[in-house]
């Protein structure tokens, strides 16, 4: 594993170079659509072309160093806060009628029902954790703190967490459920920080005394897209996951792992880990986000889904999801989301 997962980070800027390649990973290698055990580098793109079509320079090679390649197609993968995204609204068939137990505003809430961001439309409540002694609700940054970097003013600690969602019907004045209490920001490709701004105005200089720039500098990364809420009673919440029970640890991702989830708008669904280590860009609004460490998995989720805790066939956590398409989800790994926020499962 950690052979491929070196060789990944060596080849990923060139693979990437290539048309229609949005990311690598890692995991089984399949034939003839079986896994089998012998790992891959998995090369994702938006959509599978026949290599009649491609030039020699955009084909992704069967092998690289000795190790086998994958190529999946993942589609057009984007955070998935409702509403739908293209994908969607261009094939009705994809889409599932929500549960409506899971839009309505519900006391004690528990993880797998509507909640989001006062000025947000919908995601999904992931789950109930504690930090410094405090309980608090866990989720994605898109779905609790509005997708704010943390200097755009998008969202701001104490701002207003409302259950159901601004979406489903929930209002400021009656259904707030928590506070914003804590967000990792979410980078976009063009966010450039304060490094960053420094670095452009270096090359500036540099290009006007001496004609010469310093080398590109590479998009912000990503490894979680993750907020905490602070219930404004914690007699409020429940940690029990709706239609999956008791959380009872974190797992360990491994591929092929089968995981269940539970969420806003398609509730219950199972799924398989496919990749691990992924890095890709995804897409949200007009923008889009570098992320990397990531866990890919079959596709589980549906818009509205954002959020929701990813499970093992024992009940222990394994990601927290965050974006998907019509061909797959992706979602952070648990451990890392919860080490992010300084958390931990309740």
């Amino acid at each position: 594993m950690e052979e491929v997962a070196l060789l990944q980070s060596k080849v990923n800027t060139s693979l990437r170079r290539k048309p229609n390649v949005v990311g690598c990973g890692v995991g089984y290698k399949m034939t003839a659509g079986r896994c089998t055990e012998s790992l891959a580098l998995v090369v994702l793109v938006r959509q599978k072309q026949p290599s009649h079509v491609l030039a020699e320079a955009e084909r992704v090679e069967r092998e690289i160093s000795g190790v086998p390649t994958d190529v999946i197609e993942v589609g057009d993968v984007r955070l998935l806060g409702w509403p739908a995204p293209s994908w969607q609204e261009a094939n009705p068939s994809l889409r599932r009628v929500p549960d409506p137990e899971r839009l309505k505003r519900v006391r004690p809430a528990q993880p797998g029902v509507s909640i989001g961001h006062y000025l947000v439309t919908a995601g999904t409540f992931g789950a109930v954790v504690r930090k410094h002694g405090r309980t608090c609700i866990l989720s994605n940054n898109h779905v609790l703190a509005n997708g704010s970097n943390g200097r755009d003013g998008r969202a701001r600690r104490g701002d207003p967490i409302l259950q159901p969602g601004p979406y489903d019907g929930g209002l400021v004045n009656e259904d707030t459920l928590a506070r914003l209490a804590w967000f990792e920001p979410l980078l976009s490709t063009d966010d450039m920080g304060p490094r960053s701004g420094f670095a452009r105005g270096l090359n500036r200089l540099l290009g006007m005394l001496f004609g010469m720039k310093l080398a590109p500098e590479e998009p912000p990364v990503n490894t979680v897209d993750v907020a905490l809420a602070e219930p404004v009673d914690p007699g409020l919440v429940s940690p029990e996951l709706l239609g999956l029970g008791k959380v009872t640890g974190v797992a360990k991702p491994e591929l092929g792992m089968k995981v269940r989830k539970s969420g806003r708008t398609s509730g219950v669904t199972e799924g398989r880990l496919i990749a691990v280590n992924v890095q890709m860009e995804v897409g949200y609004g007009d923008r889009s986000a570098e992320f990397a460490n990531q866990l890919l998995f079959t596709r589980m989720s549906e818009p509205g889904d954002s959020g929701a805790l990813v499970v093992d066939e024992n009940g222990q956590g394994v990601g927290l999801l965050f974006a998907g398409s019509d061909r797959a989800t992706l979602a952070n790994r648990l451990d890392l989301a919860l080490e992010a926020c300084g958390a931990s499962l309740s």
